[in-house]
């Protein structure tokens, strides 16, 4: 699976519970955070490239179809081509960080777990965590926030 992550503003008369959606083919998710909504919309892995061949307003009818109360703000829209190309281009390298220590954390740590016949000793980063208190709080961070964490400017009202 891809995720493409994504924030839209809240408006006073939007749900206050986080929530999603699941239906054949895509699944959206809904993360309230104040004053925005922050948006997941789930594909399949590989498929990007079909999406993003339908067009910028598909992938805005599939999302309101997943939130109806989120089409107004995304028929605004406010983004444009080349905006997002320029996210997409440095959200690149945290995006292929994560995705690598993913695969790394499932070679080494999953697979060998479960595929052990006998007790395992913890791994070296484990062993360091479990020692070293101040280590404790990277990988939540890295969970939470990622390789490049992203700071939203808003221009003063």
């Amino acid at each position: 699976m891809d995720v493409l992550w994504f924030r839209l503003s809240r408006r006073a008369t939007d749900p206050a519970l986080p929530m999603g959606r699941l239906e054949a083919g895509r699944i959206f998710i809904l993360l309230n955070r104040g004053d925005s909504w922050q948006c997941g919309f789930v594909i399949a892995k590989g498929s990007r490239a079909t999406l993003e061949s339908r067009g910028l307003e598909s992938s805005r009818a599939a999302v309101a179809q997943g939130a109806p109360f989120l089409a107004e703000p995304l028929r605004r829209g406010g983004s444009t081509p080349e905006q997002l190309e320029r996210v997409q281009a440095r959200r690149d390298w945290p995006t292929r960080m994560s995705q690598r220590l993913q695969l790394a954390l499932q070679r080494r740590v999953i697979q060998s777990v479960l595929a052990a016949a006998r007790p395992l000793a913890p791994p070296l980063a484990l062993r360091l965590l479990a020692r070293l208190p101040f280590l404790r709080h990277i990988p939540g961070r890295l969970i939470r926030m990622g390789f490049r964490p992203e700071h939203v400017r808003s221009p003063a009202r």
